[in-house]
């Protein structure tokens, strides 16, 4: 789908747009996200330099979410913006030392042949671009650890001193 032969892509450059259906970017994600546009749409501007290939990579769309706090339907739009580097196998074993390409380096990938696949590239962006704990709100109030009431939408009725008994024996301390 993103395959692209290293010796096509001109000095000068290229760049490429491609739309990421919603069946192909919603098993990335998983449960807690879900599609909202029926496409991301994910741009690479693409130079080589001899056998090494430099992408610049934007992937923009809008996905749903579970708020981690709340458990609410809310959306998100993603615009990420990245850089990485395509080497050459044949160039990993003349590569000095601090140069891009070391094994620790994440924005490198190694490829063997004649062509760079952007695709799993692409897959991790998207992931990346994503918040762990995702809140439909800065000031989302989640919900009741006690009923289950949802805060954002009023308070519940239950008791607000209730202590868990196991920290109980340290209100009977002195300060």
């Amino acid at each position: 789908m993103l395959r692209f032969g290293v010796e096509e892509i001109p000095e000068s450059g290229m760049e490429v747009s491609h739309d990421l259906p919603r069946s192909w970017v919603e098993p990335l994600v998983g449960p807690q996200y879900f599609g909202r546009d029926d496409v991301v749409k994910a741009s690479f501007a693409l130079n080589r330099a001899g056998h090494t290939v430099i992408v610049r990579g934007q992937i923009a769309g809008g996905l749903g979410f579970v708020c981690s706090r709340c458990a609410e339907e809310a959306s998100l739009q993603i615009d990420h913006s990245f850089t990485h580097v395509f080497v050459e196998v044949a160039a990993r074993a003349t590569s000095v030392p601090g140069e891009i390409g070391e094994d620790d380096d994440l924005e490198v990938t190694y490829y063997d042949g004649d062509t760079v696949d952007l695709e799993p590239l692409a897959s991790e962006e998207i992931v990346l671009a994503l918040p762990v704990a995702p809140k439909c709100s800065e000031n989302c109030r989640g919900i009741c650890q006690q009923c289950g009431t949802n805060l954002n939408e009023g308070p519940c009725a239950c008791a607000s001193d209730v202590v868990d008994p196991r920290w109980a024996r340290l209100k009977e301390l002195k300060i």
